[in-house]
């Protein structure tokens, strides 16, 4: 298989594919009662009133803004696991899943016309287990993907390890 040579392409097709999962997770849980919200219901409440970020239209602007989202997320993913190894990649997503996506339910779901974001406990705990799943899965998928060269630590040409 052609492994992906470009950090930017790499990043947004493993956080995009990393997604899928995370999503149907939410859905599930979300129609068992598990959950009070959707993910596509937080991020289109940022952007319309909560009537809006609930109809037809609105979810599916939701559910393309979470894809969204996440796929943007896998980018910084690849760089930092570029610029530190593939070493422990699992921790490396697990940590930028939950901080990431944590960060950006936490601080953008607070503003907009909608204000959408869940306030119970579990709910915020089941988000931020899906968070994890997400920088795990998408670390395993930027390690099965992405070519070896990626990966290879360069040396910077004014680096102090070049000096005699």
């Amino acid at each position: 298989m052609k492994k992906i040579k470009d950090g930017i392409t790499l990043g947004f097709l493993c956080g995009f594919l990393a997604n899928i999962p995370k999503a149907i997770a939410n859905e599930v849980l979300f129609r068992k009662k598990i959950e009070s919200k959707r993910y596509g219901e937080v991020i289109s409440g940022i952007f319309m009133p909560k009537s809006k970020a609930l109809s037809k239209q609105g979810k599916l602007f939701g559910v393309g803004g979470d894809f969204v989202t996440s796929s943007i997320l896998g980018i910084p993913l690849v760089y930092m696991m570029l610029l530190t190894g593939k070493d422990n990649f699992l921790l490396k997503g697990f940590l930028t899943g939950v901080i990431g996506l944590g960060s950006f339910r936490g601080l953008l779901a607070n503003v907009g016309p909608g204000k959408t974001y869940p306030r119970d406990p579990q709910t915020n705990i089941t988000f931020t287990i899906n968070s994890a799943m997400w920088g795990i899965v998408a670390s395993s998928l930027i390690v099965m993907l992405g070519n070896e060269s990626l990966f290879k630590p360069k040396q910077a040409k004014n680096s102090l390890l070049n000096q005699p």
